[in-house]
């Protein structure tokens, strides 16, 4: 899912990339937006079970009739993001930095796993907003 609606993104990136343009604004916005749309998308493949599904107009119905609590789910999934930024491999590193590498990557998976919840709390409180 991540790869579906990063689609826009690897598609700006590689046409600026082939025509030497540095946008790089843009291409933020179009990984924010990815991101955005991200638990939208992941909810509609589990649930619908079919990729076919993953319209523009199935995305985007549910995001503007519950705007604050998709946008809580979407803050949740982009906390667990940007820990994951910072969360680095804890291989030839010492003892201390080693644990704290490895608490933070257990900090993400926490982050993940609320933010995996919260799209289960979304479609169980508006799924009569789903346009499936």
């Amino acid at each position: 899912m991540l790869f579906v609606v990063e689609l826009p993104f690897f598609v700006t990136a590689l046409i600026f990339n082939l025509l030497e343009v540095e946008l790089p604004v843009l291409l933020y916005i179009l990984v924010f937006a990815g991101l955005f749309f991200f638990p939208v998308a992941i909810l509609t493949a589990a649930v619908g079970k079919d990729l076919t599904m993953l319209r523009p107009d199935y995305l985007l119905i549910p995001i503007f009739k519950a705007f604050k609590p998709y946008f809580v789910t979407a803050v949740l999934l982009g906390a667990a993001v940007a820990v994951q930024f910072f969360a680095r491999q804890y291989s030839h590193q010492s003892f201390v930095v080693a644990a704290g590498l490895l608490l933070l990557n257990l900090v993400v998976q926490v982050f993940a796993l609320v933010a995996m919840r919260s799209i289960g709390l979304f479609f169980r409180y508006y799924s009569c907003m789903l346009p499936w």
